[in-house]
């Protein structure tokens, strides 16, 4: 990545982070700002060290104890492949020098959701957070993945902050590795220094012109310059707070303890992972060890065909299916096939290809059925609308007939004999 592109994203008006790691960047703003050499990292290495990588899932029942050597070595009868991510470091929408952003983590994400040979997905986390932009991508990948396998994030002896909680509550559990990582950070912020006196003693003044019909371009930022921070929190900032809230509440629903008298964790405050696990911002604390065996609990409950995987959300599954299986078995019964050796497995209707193939002859009989009802229908509507048609006619005529017999019975008698009345009469036919 270019340094243009990376100072653009450490420019970034919006974070979700904890403020203590911001101003470790001011020395590599600085650097690259000046030209001045970078600090002495093998920056490549890092970043190489960041791509995704695969370990087998080895539960601890299935390790051995060598003879040889007295250590633990995993059998391999067991061949549960899991893509691991690592976030140990400022969250950003794409990579730089020595790391990977959050859109081609998302792609990541995505590729191992459609791989069959991949089991389950394993975020490794020790971030304190990053930028806002960038971060729904991962998580809309994460929210997609765990449909189809887990998604389980890991907190390695260090913390997840901000977005990088963010990103970790759409997973399918989040364990610490010690009581002692920190947890939580809900919120956004800005960040911004004033170099207007820096760029006043190198002879530079910076002056910003803006179109007469563009009153309200940078409002926020232009208020906040002049102390007034109200626009951009009101504008700005609360909307993307209100945002990375909802989705921890949706996230984490039936798992948070929080209400009235309760603890609010959203305000920005962090936990170590005891009390993190109170709250429910975490599932559960322990080593790398425990974390993989439930793991392949999990992986069990999505092979089984149960992507619900806790209990309550279980039997709810179970509650929702025996509605729509009654309602299989009533349409089986209306096309005639109410004896159908259906078998069940699980939350399913299994059916034989011979049983899908007599269902399908029912199916295109009643269409057939449907089809020629129809056409009856229709003829029959047709004769309908010309009975009603013919009715309406023949009332019309017997209107103007009933008008005629009035006009006569009301005609005036002329004056002279009756002979002469009667030749002058008016002629009128019926």
């Amino acid at each position: 990545m270019s340094v243009h592109k990376i100072l653009e994203q450490l420019g970034s008006p919006l974070w979700a982070i904890d403020p203590n790691i911001v101003g470790k960047y001011f020395p590599l703003i600085a650097a690259l700002l000046t030209g001045s050499p970078m600090p002495d990292q093998d920056l490549a290495a890092e970043r190489e060290a960041r791509k995704p990588k695969t370990f087998i899932a080895t539960s601890a029942t299935s390790l051995n104890l060598t003879a040889s050597s007295g250590r633990v070595a995993p059998v391999q009868s067991s061949q549960r492949q899991v893509r691991l991510i690592t976030i140990d470091t400022a969250i950003t929408k794409y990579g730089g020098y020595c790391s990977y952003g959050t859109m081609e983590m998302a792609e990541w994400v995505r590729e191992a959701a459609a791989d069959p040979k991949i089991a389950a997905i394993w975020f490794d986390l020790d971030s304190p957070g990053g930028m806002v932009d960038g971060c729904q991508t991962l998580i809309d990948a994460i929210l997609d993945a765990k449909q189809v396998k887990p998604v389980f994030a890991f907190i390695n002896d260090g913390m997840a902050c901000s977005a990088a909680y963010h990103i970790a509550s759409a997973c399918t559990e989040i364990w610490a590795s010690k009581r002692t990582d920190i947890i939580g950070s809900i919120g956004v912020m800005i960040s911004y220094r004033d170099y207007t006196e820096y760029y006043k003693k190198l002879g530079i003044e910076d002056v910003s012109i803006y179109a007469t019909q563009s009153a309200d371009k940078n409002g926020p930022s232009r208020a906040a310059k002049e102390g007034n921070f109200k626009p951009i929190q009101e504008e700005l900032l609360d909307p993307h707070a209100a945002a990375f809230i909802s989705n921890v509440k949706s996230f984490r629903d039936g798992k948070l303890q929080t209400g009235k008298g309760k603890e609010d964790p959203f305000t920005g405050k962090t936990y170590t992972a005891e009390r993190a696990q109170e709250i429910g911002l975490i599932d559960n604390i322990g080593p790398k060890q425990a974390a993989i065996d439930r793991l392949n609990e999990l992986i069990d409950s999505f092979e089984d065909g149960v992507s619900a995987l806790d209990s309550s959300k279980t039997t709810d599954k179970t509650m929702k299916y025996a509605p729509i299986k009654a309602g299989f078995l009533k349409f089986m019964a209306l096309i005639g096939l109410s004896t159908i050796n259906a078998s069940e497995d699980g939350n399913s209707i299994m059916l034989s290809e011979e049983e899908v193939n007599k269902m399908n002859i029912r199916i295109e009989q009643a269409e057939k059925a449907t089809a020629e009802a129809e056409g009856k229908i229709k003829l029959a509507e047709d004769a309908k609308a010309a009975a009603e048609k013919a009715s309406s006619d023949l009332k019309a005529e017997n209107d103007q007939l009933k008008n005629r017999i009035s006009m006569m019975q009301g005609a005036p008698k002329k004056e002279g004999n009756d002979a002469t009345a009667m030749d002058n009469t008016d002629t009128y036919n019926y």
